[in-house]
């Protein structure tokens, strides 16, 4: 089945389409990953960003995803290379901002980025600190230097458990959880049955080597994962695909 194109419409319906085309669960953690790939499968173009091969209509459904969201999770890398800060909300009907979640192992975070501010909400008060999924093993200086600015979660010893890190968000409150990469953490999460939603742009471009592919080519553990389609919109020469992942955590979904 085709569904409509999104985009050259007004902006009330162009939205209502994409809440339409991707809704979340009425209840229970429900965890989506969005990415973008070209043609021949690189998740980056020449400038090692995801924006050079982003096109219009995959802008507006990643934005609309991530801004009725919980909370928006990535990787440190892709936040420091894609200039992450505040996530702002859809409307008025939610949250001022979107939470963040940043997965660091080592820390490598500069608290005067502006992935840490925190905009005021609508009464005045200052929104919910950037939470930051490290490991006991990070570096306590580092730590010590983010918990001024971060709420900071042990989520494993010595790698970020996935597990640990779905459990710290529904600890929270936070169950719809938008993941946007990068290629690595995206692999762990599909690797550890902790992603229910695949949305994919295929962009109409190709690239050729050195950027890193969709799961930064690191083969997933034992055999291939089936994934089940659940729509496809054409939108110019790109193609926006959203799957679902019919084996998932058995915390994921409930």
């Amino acid at each position: 089945m085709v569904f409509p194109v999104v985009t050259d419409v007004p902006d009330t319906d162009r939205f209502s389409v994409i809440d339409g085309l991707y809704p979340w669960p009425e209840t229970g953690t429900w965890v989506r990953a969005n990415m973008v790939t070209t043609v021949d499968g690189r998740s980056q173009g020449g400038d090692g960003l995801s924006g050079q091969i982003s096109p219009a209509a995959d802008k507006d459904v990643f934005l609309r995803l991530r801004a009725t969201a919980d909370v928006v999770l990535v990787g440190a890398q892709t936040a420091r290379s894609e200039n992450y800060g505040p996530v702002a909300a859809s409307d008025g009907s939610g949250p001022d901002a979107v939470r963040l979640a940043v997965v660091s192992g080592q820390l490598n975070l500069d608290p005067g980025d502006r992935l840490f501010d925190q905009p005021e909400n609508t009464d005045g008060s200052l929104t919910a600190r950037t939470l930051v999924l490290t490991t006991r093993k990070a570096p306590h200086r580092r730590r010590d230097e983010l918990a001024e600015v971060a709420e900071i979660v042990i989520c494993g010893e010595e790698r970020v458990d996935s597990a640990a890190m779905m459990a710290a968000l529904n600890e929270r409150n936070l169950p719809r959880i938008h993941c946007e990469g990068g290629p690595t953490l995206l692999n762990q999460l599909i690797s550890d049955h902790c992603v229910n939603e695949l949305d994919i742009t295929i962009a109409p471009v190709l690239v050729g080597g050195g950027a890193l592919g969709l799961l930064a080519d690191i083969p997933l553990p034992g055999a291939s994962m089936p994934l089940e389609l659940a729509h496809i919109i054409q939108a110019d020469s790109a193609l926006l695909l959203r799957y679902l992942i019919t084996k998932s955590h058995p915390h994921i979904g409930r």
